[in-house]
Formats: C-alpha cells, structure tokens, sequence
C-alpha cells in the first residue's frame, strides 16, 4: 500500500514527497504539508534554473506531461531551453505524421522553461497566448524544440521556440506570451 501523500505533493512522487514530509516543521502562514517543499525549494537553497537543471537528470520534481509523451529536458542554459522527443507511432495522427499538438507541448514546454530560468525563485509561469505555424511534417526520427526568451516584463513574458528535426531542418515556429505567477508552495 502506497503511503498518504497530500496532493500538493504527488507531482513529486511517493519516495521523495515522503522524504520531504516531516524534514522540517510547518512554517507559520502555510499548510503543513508545504512546509518541507517550501524549505527545500526556497531560493536561499536552490533556483528556478538549478530546479531545471535537477529535472534534466531526474532530481527535480516529477513533470507528468514528459512522462505521458516520453519527452526530456535535454539543456538547461540561462535563457534557454531544449527539450527532445524520439518520435513514436503514439505520436502520430491517422494520416501518420506526427499530431500538431504534440509538437505544440514540447515548444510550450521550451518556451515556458526558458522564461522560468530567468524569472524570481519564487515564481512560475502560465501560458496565456501561443501561435505556431508548421513548416514540414514529421514521420519520426528525434525532435528538438529549443527555447528561448525575448522579453520580460513585471508580469508579462515573451519567448520563442524552434522545433528542429534531427536534420536540423525547421519544422514549426512558435512564440508564446505567459503570465508570471506566484509558485504555490511560496
């Protein structure tokens, strides 16, 4: 039987939310359960961008949607961000080329990472409006959708994405504006 977790642990998954759960006392204004998350991931102990850097090799917390499609973060700069997908036949639609919204996810991600990588420790980001134009279809083979920002404002963030084929050959342009949030655990 899997151990209690509270919700607002599970996206880290039961062994480390259970490592968490109880390494430190509440602090005062925030649930209990937060606490230990809070303390771990407070600025003073580690940023957005070493956050990133932790999940390229499995250390930071758990990203559902990379799981799901079998994407992984593949670079982690100032900035910057790539993120890959080996392409599978569960990514394609029925005239066997790769979904659109596939190719959207991993250039979303890209996008909204390499924003998080500059923003305060203790804010994320949502995405409020995103457009993307396709330029070739894509069968299989390795995509690369590289990240990357282009401004920054108190509460609104902009970036841009390239999604490459493993030719390096352009597959889809995207660019993105996000809305910078409070993390929840702050």
């Amino acid at each position: 039987m899997e151990p209690f977790l509270p919700s607002a642990l599970a996206f880290l998954g039961p062994r480390a939310a259970q490592a968490l759960i109880g390494a430190r006392g509440p602090l005062p204004g925030r649930p209990a359960a937060l606490a230990p998350l809070a303390s771990v991931y407070s600025p003073s102990i580690v940023s957005n961008l070493e956050l990133l850097r932790r999940g390229m090799v499995g250390e930071g917390p758990r990203a559902g949607w990379r799981e799901t499609i079998g994407a992984h973060v593949a670079e982690v700069e100032d900035g910057r961000v790539v993120i890959e997908l080996e392409v599978h036949a569960g990514h394609r639609q029925e005239g066997g080329v790769v979904q659109g919204g596939i190719i959207t996810q991993i250039a979303d991600a890209a996008m909204g990472m390499s924003l998080l990588t500059r923003q305060p420790d203790d804010q994320a980001n949502v995405t409020i409006e995103l457009k993307i134009n396709f330029l070739r279809p894509v069968v299989e083979g390795r995509l690369r959708a590289v990240g990357r920002v282009v401004e920054m404002r108190r509460a609104l963030l902009f970036s841009e994405a390239d999604v490459l084929d493993e030719e390096g050959r352009l597959v889809a342009k995207a660019s993105s504006t996000c809305l910078a949030v409070p993390r929840p655990w702050r």
